[in-house]
Formats: structure tokens, C-alpha cells, sequence
């Protein structure tokens, strides 16, 4: 059973049965609208498998900073809110690393500057090391915005990334839904946006929609893609000031 690595959700466990969880070798895209919790998302099933003894590498591009990043790992792992974490930073980042032991690995990027074929090498330098490599997100890849064609250069990163799931590493890329899509509460397979390459690519898409109408961030996550489960399965969650 070392192929499949459980989600900490278990109604995404149960669309895999009678397998345990995700497989190895799969590429899930979360894809979600600008702050409707895709990295939260990301964050909270790397917390879950390092915990669990898989090896995870996390790739943040774009504007996190290592402190932010800790501080949503231990209100989620805490169950206390992001301001108070802060302030018992110190206790709780020892308590982090007493639990996640060398199991999570964090590399913080600005946008634009690691490409596929750079987190590609990094995996080859030691082809054992991870289970599961996680990308926050997909457009701040380098290469991925340059150029005149961004169908031809999404597409052509996702497929580069494939490379990753051909050494059997779970992957998860984040990505965000097209503008139109935005204000939707289910995400589906139309909403992913950019480039039907980049559908292609995926063995599952977990869409993460927001319910406008409510003020306590109900958010929709729903599996419009899925080669080894089912589809169209839906969850409703209230996101609390935890990050959970």
C-alpha cells in the first residue's frame, strides 16, 4: 500500500475506494479564485502527510514569506488563531518541528524566478527523497507569463511537470480559476482556465468556489476531475480564523 497517500479529508479518501487516499505519479490541480484558500488548502495536506512520515517539498512562489508560512502551519496544526500563534511563535515552531521532524522541506521563491525544469533537477539530485512536491502556484513559475503565446507556455509547463509524476511523486500545483468563474460557488472543469493542455495534464482537479451570498466563508471544494475516482463530489466547509 506505500503507492497511495491519504488526504487529511476523509470524503476525498472515500472517492478513492477501495484505495486509501491519492496515488503516486497523479498531478491534482487546486485551482480556486485569488483568496478562497488554495494554499490553505495545499498547506493543510502537506502539514497531514509530513506528519504521517512522507517526505514533502513545498515550492511557495510569489509574495510568502517563511514567517506567514509557519505562522498558517501552526495555527492549523494549534487549532489556535493566527494572531495568537504569533504570539507563542517560538514554543510552537519547536512543537513543529518535534512532529514534522525533516518530513517538511519549504522553499520560498519570488515569482518568476524557478522553473519546471529547475524543481525537475532538484528532484532528480536525489530521486528518493520525496514523496510529494507541492507548487504554490502555477503562473508565478518562470517562463510560464513570458512570451506571446501563454496557452502554448501553460501547457508546456504543465507537461514538463509530468516528468515529476512519471518518478512517481504526488504532485499538487495550485492555479487559479479564470476572472469569469470568480464569483462562482462550484468550480468545475470550464473554470480551470488557460489551456486545455494544462486539463490534460491533470489526473485530478480539486476546485475550491466561495458562496458569496454567506459571510462565513463557506467555501464549495469540488473534484470536477479524477482518472482514478469519482467526480463531480462535493464538500461545503466554513474556513475558520485558523486556517483550518
Amino acid at each position: 500500500g506505500t503507492g497511495f497517500i491519504p488526504s487529511q479529508y476523509e470524503w476525498i479518501n472515500n472517492t478513492f475506494k477501495p484505495y486509501p487516499g491519492y496515488e503516486k505519479g497523479q498531478i491534482v490541480i487546486v485551482c480556486a479564485p485569488p483568496a478562497t484558500g488554495k494554499s490553505l488548502f495545499m498547506m493543510s495536506e502537506a502539514l497531514h502527510m509530513a506528519s504521517m512520515g512522507y517526505k514533502v517539498l513545498y515550492v511557495g512562489l510569489g509574495d510568502n514569506k517563511m514567517k506567514d508560512f509557519i505562522v498558517r502551519l501552526g495555527a492549523m496544526y494549534t487549532g489556535l488563531s493566527f494572531g495568537e500563534v504569533m504570539q507563542n511563535l517560538g514554543t510552537i515552531y519547536e512543537s513543529l518541528k518535534n512532529l514534522l521532524r525533516d518530513n517538511l522541506e519549504i522553499s520560498i521563491n519570488p515569482a518568476g524566478k524557478v522553473s519546471p525544469e529547475m524543481i525537475i533537477e532538484k528532484i532528480k539530485e536525489d530521486p528518493d527523497k520525496f514523496d510529494v512536491i507541492v507548487i504554490d502556484y502555477d503562473s508565478n513559475l518562470k517562463g510560464v507569463s513570458e512570451g506571446d503565446n501563454m496557452y502554448n507556455s501553460f501547457g508546456a509547463a504543465y507537461e514538463k511537470l509530468t516528468e515529476l509524476s512519471l518518478m512517481n511523486k504526488l504532485v499538487f500545483v495550485g492555479s487559479q480559476t479564470k476572472v469569469s468563474s470568480w464569483k462562482n460557488e462550484i468550480v468545475e472543469l470550464t473554470d480551470v482556465g488557460e489551456s486545455s493542455r494544462k486539463q490534460h495534464s491533470a489526473d485530478m482537479i480539486i476546485g475550491i468556489g466561495k458562496n458569496t451570498d454567506c459571510p462565513n466563508h463557506v467555501h464549495a471544494i469540488n473534484i470536477s476531475k479524477s482518472r482514478r475516482g469519482e467526480i463531480d463530489v462535493r464538500s461545503y466547509s466554513i474556513r475558520l480564523g485558523n486556517g483550518r
